[in-house]
């Protein structure tokens, strides 16, 4: 058990603090790509925070601390959308000061033509992001966009490895179909 955890364990609150400023950047995406709304999805990293906090001495070590801690925002994130009756649909909007290119036009190597571009793909992506089923676009944005491992979705969703490919997959072609018929692309 390495000396963090232990200090964890121990209730040790600069190694929580430390540990909190290390994560809570990928927890808050975590909720906010389930959730789709930034106030919820803070609330929910807050209460993962303060759930891990609370049972950090009964984590057992049989998986790393932080695919414990992504089944936790996943499942607090699963359960708001359970209790409010509704999954999440995608709202976010892609404005400009999200993408740094963007922000800096003084930058020598910035062409305005391929910032264009590159929004334009943003905006066809999350669009066609929209036509999946929840679960499809859920595991996509896990796995392609947050960058998660099969063995993290596996420990977050509880599917089983050959399901999560399988549903990643047929996720993926329907967003190839749909992103070819848009761009005219045989």
């Amino acid at each position: 058990m390495t000396d963090n955890l232990e200090k964890l364990k121990k209730g040790d609150e600069k190694a929580f603090e430390a540990f909190i400023n290390e994560h809570q950047a990928r927890v808050y995406r975590i909720a906010l790509s389930l959730v789709k709304n930034p106030q919820d999805a803070e609330d929910i990293a807050q209460e993962t925070f303060v759930k891990v906090y609370m049972s950090i001495s009964s984590f057992n070590g049989q998986s790393a601390i932080t695919t414990w801690m992504y089944r936790i925002v996943y499942n607090l994130s699963v359960d708001f959308l359970k209790k409010h009756g509704k999954r999440a649909k995608i709202t976010k909007t892609l404005d400009d000061s999200e993408d740094p290119e963007l922000l800096n036009l003084s930058d020598e190597t910035f062409i305005p033509e391929e910032a264009f571009e590159k929004k334009q793909i943003r905006q066809d992506l999350y669009e066609a992001l929209k036509t999946l089923p929840d679960e499809q676009r859920e595991l996509i944005e896990l796995k392609d966009i947050h960058g998660f491992s099969y063995e993290e979705i596996v420990s977050m969703t509880s599917l089983k490895e050959g399901t999560l490919k399988s549903r990643l997959n047929r996720g993926r072609l329907a967003l190839k179909n749909y992103l070819s018929k848009k761009w005219n692309i045989e």
